[in-house]
């Protein structure tokens, strides 16, 4: 389960890799997906991660943690 920024974000990942994305009627109002694990690519699930962490976490720990940049490239 990835949170995005918004719907919009949502149905384009499903429309793009219905394989991997979906959502079900529980979040149908919720900017979230689910991704099947075996198909989604590591790197974009990183990159997500990184960036929802970088949203809710306190500002000082983000600061404690700058390679985390929500690129996937940080480690």
């Amino acid at each position: 389960m990835v949170h995005l920024d918004n719907l919009d974000e949502r149905d384009l990942l499903i429309e793009m890799d219905p394989a991997t994305f979906h959502f079900t009627d529980h979040y149908r109002d919720h900017p979230i997906v689910l991704a099947r694990i075996a198909t989604v690519d590591p790197v974009w699930l990183k990159a997500a991660l990184d960036r929802r962490w970088r949203r809710v976490a306190p500002k000082r720990l983000v600061k404690q943690h700058p390679r985390l940049t929500g690129t996937g490239s940080g480690a």
